[in-house]
């Protein structure tokens, strides 16, 4: 313990030292020993292939570790003894078998004088709903925390609805991440109904945020939440069973939703007739969305000739996923053709569809042939960025993933 302290004293931050468990005295003396010009501001304790990060917020230095319960108290007790509370920024406990022994420290930190904390990342840890409701009460009075990750905890009802009685008092979270957390259908229809009203909320992740629902159950919370929002700028739904009903559901909210830039709706078993919903929304003047992730679904050509269609008159979106989507040539087709019409759009993903495996002549009509014009003329000069790329091999065009 002692050489460790002795080498975070004279580390000039390039070393790389092992993190050894000490109490919070030595933990006190190791953060009164560091030599650095400015206050320390930010800490992140990632595990596995992560690292400990002692430093500032611009310049982090790395210790690989593991820590525990006893671990983050005694740090908290040596943040809270060597008065770093009022310039800490950023929190981070990631990937750590820490759980709810941690959250009470952690909660003590938040309600801290003076504190000023503005991310706190507890990332796959080994919280429950217990440790998390203790967290989101102190979150509750705090108004300096502006992002806040709690994806892959196992949160259940109990940690959903935590998380929702701190929405209705907190204002000032600007981040929530909270996918992959085994939320049930009330907590999830909970959490929708209090987001209608946020006042500084602007990215939300709800990736896989629940363990089992069908999606009639929440998909319409969602639609509804998204008719009375009028600030949220990000929402992740990936991985959250919305299919077809619930892609048109969510469709139609849009045309009333004028502020939503960014929606993921990847991996959700959406088919054609979710594609024409989306298509439609596209179309609309009351489209607002400048990014839009649909990888991952099965829209086949059918669903891909409406996206398509609908790209020759969108204005607004600047970047389109349609990677693994079941689009074979007839599909592939009528999205090269929409974009030979589109000059907004900057990025476009195709990687994962069935092209056409025999290549093509070059001038002949497929969409290989199609893609390659696009690639040497139109996209160059609007600086489209595109995950495939052309290749000529003895007069046949060819296309690979570009990387």
């Amino acid at each position: 313990k002692q050489r460790v302290v002795s080498t975070m004293a004279k580390s000039s931050w390039k070393d790389v030292a092992e993190f050894v468990a000490m109490d919070a005295p030595q933990l006190s003396e190791a953060l009164n020993a560091l030599e650095i010009d400015t206050p320390l501001d930010a800490i992140a304790l990632a595990g596995k292939a992560g690292q400990t990060i002692w430093g500032t917020v611009d310049s982090r230095p790395a210790l690989y570790c593991t820590v525990t319960d006893r671990d983050i108290e005694a740090l908290v007790s040596a943040i809270q003894i060597q008065s770093i509370v009022p310039n800490l920024l950023v929190f981070e406990i990631s990937n750590q078998r820490v759980g709810d022994g941690a959250a009470k420290a952690i909660s003590e930190l938040l309600t801290e004088l003076g504190c000023v904390l503005e991310t706190l990342d507890l990332t796959c840890c080994e919280f429950t709903g217990v440790g998390v409701a203790m967290i989101c009460k102190a979150l509750a009075r705090n108004t300096t925390v502006r992002n806040l990750r709690l994806g892959w905890n196992n949160l259940g009802r109990e940690g959903g609805l935590a998380v929702v009685e701190m929405l209705q008092r907190n204002e000032s979270l600007e981040s929530l991440e909270l996918c992959n957390t085994s939320l049930d259908t009330a907590a999830i229809i909970h959490l929708y109904s209090v987001l209608r009203d946020q006042p500084k909320l602007l990215n939300v992740d709800l990736q896989k945020a629940i363990l089992t629902s069908r999606q009639e159950d929440t998909t319409k919370h969602a639609a509804q939440m998204l008719c009375c929002n009028k600030i949220m700028h990000t929402l992740n739904l990936s991985h959250s069973r919305v299919g077809d009903i619930g892609a048109d559901i969510l469709s139609k909210a849009l045309f009333r939703n004028a502020t939503l830039r960014v929606l993921c709706l990847a991996s959700n078993q959406i088919g054609v007739e979710g594609g024409q919903s989306l298509a439609l929304l596209l179309k609309s003047a009351e489209c607002s969305l400048f990014s839009l992730d649909i990888s991952n679904n099965r829209l086949g050509d059918e669903g891909g000739e409406a996206i398509g269609d609908a790209l020759t008159v969108n204005t607004t979106l600047r970047r389109l996923d349609l990677g693994t989507n079941r689009m074979e040539e007839t599909g592939l087709s009528a999205i090269t053709k929409g974009m030979s019409i589109n000059s907004t759009l900057r990025v476009l993903l195709l990687w994962g569809n069935n092209f056409p495996m025999e290549g093509a002549e070059p001038g002949s009509r497929g969409c290989i042939a199609a893609i390659d014009s696009l690639l040497k003329g139109r996209f160059a000069h609007l600086d489209v960025d595109v995950d495939v790329k052309t290749y000529e091999v003895d007069g046949v065009i060819q296309i690979a993933r570009n990387l």
